[in-house]
């Protein structure tokens, strides 16, 4: 069984956590619609990608990982487009 995470709550593009962390998955909804990635960064839109979600008008989306990706630089979430929802970590 994998140890509980933390949540954070998200609403555009942003550090999510600049240290090193373990991905454990997100759940986001956008009204107009948006396109987001989460890269192991911790301060930028670059670096390895380790989620990528495409939101339809009034879409949601749900990324659950049990055991994790472990991300050395931390989190790092681009998007385009308004959203509002959370990213957890552990």
């Amino acid at each position: 069984m994998a140890a509980q995470c933390r949540a954070k709550g998200v609403t555009g593009a942003g550090v999510v956590l600049g240290t090193r962390c373990t991905f454990r998955g997100l759940t986001l909804s956008s009204a107009a619609g948006a396109t987001v990635n989460v890269y192991d960064n911790a301060s930028a839109a670059s670096g390895t990608v380790v989620a990528s979600v495409i939101l339809g008008a009034n879409g949601n989306a749900h990324i659950d990982i049990a055991d994790g990706v472990l991300c050395e630089n931390g989190l790092y979430l681009d998007t385009a487009g308004a959203l509002v929802g959370s990213v957890r970590y552990g």
